[in-house]
């Protein structure tokens, strides 16, 4: 991606967290929790399934790292 762009690696990271305030990975997780937010609660689909179209391939990590970002576990968050 890098090459895509011209810059550096060292200076993408940089320029990327001081516009965003995240890290590369930190806006990733963020998009990715996002998008399972809205299909929890838009759709029916088992969580195992909006983990993985969220990008997540272990259910177990992603309901850890959602519990971890909104206070509550997947299940409970469809369910608020």
């Amino acid at each position: 991606m890098t090459d895509y762009v011209s810059l550096s690696p060292g200076y993408l990271t940089i320029t990327f967290k001081k516009h965003t305030g995240l890290n590369l990975i930190e806006y990733v997780t963020k998009i990715r929790l996002d998008r399972a937010k809205f299909l929890l609660k838009s759709t029916k689909l088992p969580l195992k399934q909006i983990a993985e179209d969220c990008g997540f391939t272990d259910s177990f990590y992603f309901s850890r790292i959602f519990s971890r970002d909104t206070g509550m576990n997947p299940r409970d968050y469809r369910n608020a």
